[in-house]
């Protein structure tokens, strides 16, 4: 064995008596590193749950999906009612449920909700018409998402959203390589921190007004703040926000805190064995032979690899590392050499 990965959990992945550490005990050689696009849905769980408004914007909006999904009736409603709308350029779809562990769905769910606003705020008023309890879900979803700061939620989680499955996507490729994935999080993580200006929400928190001018939603406002008793907060002069806008450009920061924190974190490669990985990976790559890494495997020669590796480099010209895991199995049946292989495969 020369890798092991699982999720976080403690029994899996714990240092001490998890099945990681029990392996690794055995076999030191067994390296472990977490899935990388596990870690970037764990990201994007911790930072949604961390701020308070895109928590509930995204739980209404997983209702609505869960409400589409067991009511045929409002389905029918709503798909109605999007058919009937002047906008060619809109086509209705299905708003389907913002699942925890679905890893590609949400983007889509709240990019559903953008185009189809009004056919949402229409059908959800007619189906609350009814006598039911389902009418009765409807009528509660219709109070929420007539409120300013529910479509502010969803705008505010969009873009990073956006990014953070790009990210998942691109670390699920079959062609995938350590040194890929972690300048792809790197990437990620630096327009994600783009996002976190003035100048940036501004034009986020003006858009969203705008629209709730359109949609005729309830205007966004600074909610009632209530003050602690002052033996607990001393003689300090309580924060208050000069605006609505400032209000939420605090939440909106602290949200891409976390994300950047997260990627930053989960991706570390000095708490995985994702450096060793990294080391072995330059070491095909480049060519160059590190013995400190090579004298860890019994199966690597450190005197035969470095005229190895310079053969196959002179016979193939693979531009990436894919391209030469895939040239290291024909060159094996080709060469009279024997190719060390094992923990590329």
């Amino acid at each position: 064995m020369r890798a092991q990965t699982y999720d976080g959990a403690a029994n899996m992945s714990g240092c001490y008596s998890g099945c990681k550490a029990r392996v690794q005990e055995r076999q030191p050689l067994t390296f472990f590193f977490h899935c990388g696009s596990h870690a970037s849905n764990l990201v994007m769980q911790h930072a949604v749950t961390s701020c308070q408004l895109i928590r509930d914007s995204l739980q209404w909006l997983n209702e609505l999906g869960v409400l589409m999904k067991r009511s045929g009736k409002y389905k029918a409603i709503f798909l109605t009612i999007c058919e009937s709308t002047e906008d060619d350029n809109v086509h209705p779809t299905a708003i389907k449920p913002v699942c925890a562990t679905r890893w590609l769905c949400r983007l889509a769910a709240i990019q559903s909700a953008f185009d189809q606003y009004p056919a949402i705020l229409q059908s959800l008023q007619e189906m609350a018409r009814g006598k039911t309890d389902t009418a009765t879900k409807a009528n509660g979803l219709l109070d929420r998402f007539q409120k300013g700061k529910v479509f502010l939620g969803l705008k505010m989680a969009a873009k990073p959203v956006a990014i953070l499955e790009q990210l998942n996507s691109a670390l699920q490729a079959k062609s995938a390589n350590v040194s890929g994935m972690l300048e792809a999080v790197k990437t990620s993580s630096t327009h994600i921190s783009a996002q976190r200006t003035d100048e940036a929400f501004h034009e986020l928190f003006s858009a969203a007004e705008e629209k709730c001018e359109e949609y005729q939603l309830d205007p966004l406002e600074v909610p009632r703040i209530r003050v602690p008793p002052s033996r607990y907060t001393g003689e300090a002069a309580e924060y208050r926000p000069n605006s609505c806008e400032e209000y939420y450009r605090k939440q909106y920061f602290e949200f891409i805190d976390v994300i950047v924190t997260g990627l930053s974190d989960r991706y570390d490669p000095d708490k995985s064995g994702l450096a060793q990985y990294l080391k072995l990976e330059t070491l095909l790559t480049s060519g160059k032979v590190d013995k400190d890494v090579v004298s860890k495997y019994p199966e690597l020669d450190s005197l035969t690899l470095p005229i190895q590796l310079e053969m196959f480099k002179q016979t193939y010209k693979a531009e990436s590392l894919h391209e030469q895991k895939s040239l290291i199995g024909v060159w094996n049946m080709q060469c009279a050499y024997c190719f060390p292989k094992c923990w590329f495969y």
